[in-house]
């Protein structure tokens, strides 16, 4: 739990990749923020989602693995295309899978 005052644009801006995975949803200003900003985001396909948006079926776990880590690798393989440190994008697919393994257990409990 976070319990300090946080930027919510700050946190995109320092982001590699948001993830919108609701339910339910409107048009939501999280996933024009992040675009705006150049970031990828990945939302459910709940609804219509802006263009440039990635998306995995609603509710199916198996598929937002399967769309996080083509972006993680997409992601990874920029950064080793422009000579960025090894360690960040390591540090970047430790932190997505952890959070997959995470997701998943509470599927499943």
């Amino acid at each position: 739990m976070l319990n300090e005052k946080l930027s919510f644009v700050k946190l995109i801006e320092s982001s590699d990749i948001v993830l919108r995975p609701t339910n339910t949803d409107g048009d939501a200003l999280t996933v024009r923020e992040a675009l705006f900003l150049g970031k990828k985001v990945l939302a459910s396909d709940i609804v219509e989602r802006p263009e440039g948006t990635s998306l995995f079926k609603t509710r199916d776990i198996d598929d937002l693995e399967k769309r996080l880590s083509l972006l993680i690798n997409e992601n990874n393989s920029k950064k080793d295309n422009n000579s960025t440190a090894e360690n960040d994008s390591n540090s970047l697919k430790d932190f997505y899978s952890t959070l997959i393994t995470t997701l998943f257990i509470q599927k499943n409990n």
